[in-house]
């Protein structure tokens, strides 16, 4: 049996059941393996997959502190030796739909690790997605509301379970994510 790759996924306050947006100053904590949603993420991931560990932060704090928590976030993935981060789903929350997708260029970049989050076409975080252009980074469309949940969890496990496999990642208009305005490298 295949080790089962590790998996840190992001999550915002209200998702980690901290609170609303009374409580979105809530800094960054983390919890070992899954939480909120990841819960079920966990279960659509199945044998192939763990989260080892849900990291959370209010999406005011974030915003505001976003070049501490950062460093902070790849300090936990180090020690929790992941190897895919899946952040999300923002549905169309900006502010949480800017930390999925701040949280997944940094760790792009600093680790070189795939990362999937997913969010609203609505969403004013799209736009540091698309400006990245990390092609190790993908956003799945979501439904507005969090009504969508299941099936951005369903989009989103099986999406980096298929990157976790190494598999080829086509254009955007044949794999089901946002386009970010680059071509996928065809392998040689």
């Amino acid at each position: 049996m295949a080790a089962k790759i590790r998996v840190m996924h992001y999550i915002n306050q209200f998702f980690a059941g901290m609170g609303g947006e009374d409580k979105a100053d809530v800094p960054l904590g983390s919890l070992e393996g899954s939480a909120g949603p990841g819960k079920r993420l966990q279960q659509l991931l199945g044998d192939a997959a763990e989260i080892v560990v849900t990291i959370y932060c209010g999406d005011d704090y974030f915003n505001k502190h976003h070049d501490k928590v950062l460093p902070s976030i790849l300090k936990i993935a180090q020690d929790h030796k992941v190897e895919a981060v899946v952040a999300g789903p923002a549905f169309n929350a900006g502010r949480y739909g800017f930390a999925c997708v701040e949280v997944c260029h940094f760790m792009n970049t600093s680790t070189d690790l795939n990362c999937v989050t997913g969010m609203s076409i609505d969403n004013p975080g799209l736009a540091g997605y698309k400006q990245y252009k990390d092609k190790k980074v993908f956003c799945l469309p979501t439904a507005g509301e969090v009504i969508g949940m299941e099936n951005a969890l369903s989009r989103m496990a099986k999406f980096t379970l298929k990157l976790a496999a190494g598999s080829v990642t086509g254009p955007a208009a044949d794999e089901g994510y946002i386009g970010r305005g680059i071509r996928p490298i065809e392998p040689m």
